[in-house]
């Protein structure tokens, strides 16, 4: 199964570099969270990714989309919100809700250098 991994336009910090595979927590869950940003009638997430699936095209398209962080944060935040306060919604909400507080770190740290990102499966 393919990974989840979030890409910026502009360097990234090393201290924020084992933040930028989240694991398998989005791409499992992706219609999950989906129908979750469809009730709370916000954007959804799987909205930020990019169609590019492997390095050659990613390196090669210079055409690709990217994402301010603050519309990511607000989404992810809402996210947050919800799982946590509907524990039982998902048999891994506590992992759902590591996932999401690792993607707000480095989309905040991209926010704070400038930074636009996209996420795409690797």
């Amino acid at each position: 199964m393919e990974k989840v991994q979030i890409v910026l336009n502009k360097p990234l910090d090393s201290k924020y570099k084992h933040y930028v595979k989240m694991g398998d927590v989005i791409r499992r869950k992706e219609k999950f969270i989906d129908r979750i940003c469809n009730k709370l009638r916000i954007t959804e997430l799987t909205s930020m990714f990019s169609e590019c699936v492997d390095e050659y095209e990613f390196e090669h398209d210079l055409e690709e989309e990217w994402y301010s962080p603050d519309d990511a944060i607000l989404v992810l935040e809402r996210l947050y919100s919800y799982v946590d306060s509907h524990p039982k919604c998902d048999p891994r909400a506590d992992f759902m809700l590591t996932a999401f507080q690792s993607i707000i770190s480095v989309l905040g740290h991209a926010k704070s250098i400038g930074a636009s990102f996209h996420f795409i499966y690797r």
